[in-house]
């Protein structure tokens, strides 16, 4: 489990909060931490809800700031509502891993470093008001995790019942990723330290993150530091001590997206450096997609597949492909439990879709896109029972064509 950052823009996110705290949060327009280090939202409101159901609702167990599992009491969705805000990526955003198979409810989820200000908020339900209003179930498995095997759906009468096998790539890790910094060389009742190591300056932003505001203290660089094997995480705003020495370090990322120290320009006879003669600098933005399949059709009705947030690498796209159903001869049949079968037929708009047809592709140029197929049913019906199927859909990434 880790933390990346954010890179990605952002406009509105969404959080579900208690309806007291709701009415501070609105009153002076800031999502505050607490005790905690981040506070966290999500891009869109299926996620809110979902986070609730699991995380607060059910009562089930949580990870806190200090990837601590612990459990909250079971809560009443009534006295709970989401919000909704405009919000511009300040660079504090981060996504949280977790590496588990099946995932876990906070890979759902972006947490801000810190509190976050925001200037118009819209006051949603937590509990959709007329569920049956949706004609699909969202599928609750993020799709931007490691997943070993899909999530099986209940079938109901002449329902087909869809399932998705994705591919996902991993992400760089942090410097405060566990084995990566060095705090042995720390003690509280010492007031100068010399650093010579990356390890050593990461164990600087890792006692700092961990809300050590290292008053008074002294920390001289003593020779040039390279910080570009891992993703650097900022010395936060919090850290009153004083850095120093006649070296430079180098990050990996630009400037303007991460900061050594935050709200800090000024250090003695510390030069920092993004770019110096043959040195070669690397940046790396991990693969991350969200496909969403309906986890049920009835004959007669249309299913949308969507694709959101694609980012890949360049001359490759998200495919959503049609691969292959329960018949014996992968063909478009309904079967009952007494042997009855009828047939149907799926199209794209005036075009039938066959099996190992491609139904959804989205560039990165697109960031996002959905295709709607229809599921005809059948003019004559010869037997009654309840006709049941599956198809099989499979994403990957691939070259654009």
């Amino acid at each position: 489990m880790r933390f990346i950052k954010y890179q990605k823009p952002i406009s509105e996110l969404y959080h579900y909060t208690s309806r007291a705290n709701a009415e501070r949060v609105l009153s002076e327009k800031v999502f505050k931490t607490g005790n905690d280090i981040f506070c966290f939202f999500t891009t869109n409101v299926e996620d809110s809800r979902m986070l609730f159901r699991q995380l607060m609702e059910k009562g089930a167990s949580y990870i806190d700031d200090c990837l601590s599992v612990r459990r909250r009491a079971p809560q009443n969705p009534e006295n709970y509502v989401i919000l909704k805000i405009k919000v511009q990526n300040d660079g504090k955003f981060y996504r949280f891993l977790s590496e588990a198979d099946e995932g876990n409810p906070y890979d759902y989820s972006l947490m801000h470093l810190g509190d976050l200000s925001f200037r118009t908020a819209e006051v949603l339900p937590v509990r959709i008001p007329n569920p049956k209003d949706a004609p699909f179930k969202r599928s609750e498995t993020p799709f931007f995790v490691k997943l070993k095997r899909a999530a099986v759906v209940g079938i109901a009468s002449a329902m087909i019942c869809l399932s998705a096998f994705p591919t996902v790539a991993a992400a760089d890790g942090s410097w405060l990723d566990s084995g990566h910094f060095d705090i042995s060389w720390y003690g509280s009742t010492q007031n100068q330290f010399q650093l010579s190591t990356p390890a050593q300056v990461a164990g600087l932003s890792h006692l700092a993150n961990q809300g050590n505001t290292l008053s008074g203290k002294v920390f001289v660089i003593q020779n040039d530091v390279d910080l570009t094997e891992y993703q650097w995480v900022s010395i936060p705003e919090s850290f009153q001590g004083t850095i120093e020495g006649l070296h430079k370090v180098v990050l990996s990322l630009l400037s303007d997206q991460v900061s050594f120290a935050e709200g800090k320009t000024q250090f003695d006879n510390i030069s920092f450096r993004y770019a110096e003669n043959n040195m070669q600098i690397h940046y790396s933005i991990a693969p991350t997609y969200t496909v969403t399949i309906p986890g049920t059709v009835e004959l007669g009705q249309t299913a949308t597949i969507s694709a959101e947030n694609v980012v890949v690498a360049y001359g490759s796209q998200v495919e959503v492909s049609l691969t292959g159903t329960s018949d014996a001869s992968n063909a478009f049949t309904l079967t009952t439990a007494e042997g009855a079968v009828i047939n149907y037929n799926v199209n794209k708009g005036t075009e039938a879709v066959s099996v190992g047809d491609t139904v959804l592709a989205v560039t990165p140029v697109d960031g996002s896109g959905d295709a709607t197929l229809s599921f005809s049913e059948p003019k004559t019906l010869t037997y009654a029972g309840a006709y049941t199927s599956t198809i099989t859909f499979t994403v990957a990434v691939k070259p654009t064509a």
